[in-house]
């Protein structure tokens, strides 16, 4: 990506170096800008922070933070958690240094209101550690992840799995027909 970026950018970028000393924390300080202006339009409604661990192609694991308030949701940020252990206590400091790194000089229940992520055991006992500290947010599991977990589970139910099986033949048989 950086190799068809540079053509445009020939004679702004002399050096190698100008690409990653100067373009890119110029391009991460305005992108900070803009996301606080898009909280602060939103009327600085409390945000929720969430979190979910991503593995790369290469197997590097990778924890990715993220912000909603309303309609909007901002990347916050991207953790490696290197040699360390991704445990509750692991999970604990992490969204403790993001709530009160993203709440800056206000009381971080003034701009939280609560934590989501999957409802996995080490997440659900890192947020009672963090409740300790925060006792006024909520901890949330995902959503989209309990419905996928629920559709797992009902998808093994012979019954059910015969239904989908179905569906999927007919859908296939469909597909081949107007392709």
């Amino acid at each position: 990506m950086i190799k068809p970026l540079n053509a445009p950018y020939v004679n702004h970028l002399p050096k190698s170096e100008a690409f990653r000393r100067t373009w890119t924390p110029r391009l991460f300080e305005e992108t900070v800008q803009n996301i606080n202006k898009m909280w602060f339009a939103t009327g600085n409604f409390a945000r929720t922070l969430g979190f979910d661990g991503f593995k790369t192609e290469t197997g590097t694991h990778v924890i990715i933070v993220t912000e909603c308030s309303g309609e909007k949701t901002a990347f916050k940020a991207c953790v490696d958690p290197g040699e360390h252990r991704e445990d509750a206590p692991f999970y604990n400091n992490l969204i403790i240094s993001q709530l009160v790194s993203g709440a800056g000089e206000k009381p971080v229940e003034e701009v939280y209101a609560g934590v989501v992520a999957d409802n996995v055991r080490y997440n659900r006992s890192a947020f009672a550690l963090v409740v300790v500290a925060f006792p006024e947010l909520f901890f949330i599991g995902c959503v989209a992840h309990c419905v996928d977990l629920m559709m797992e589970d009902l998808a093994i139910i012979p019954e059910i799995k015969v239904i989908i099986d179905t569906c999927v033949r007919i859908s296939n048989a469909s597909n081949a027909a107007t392709a």
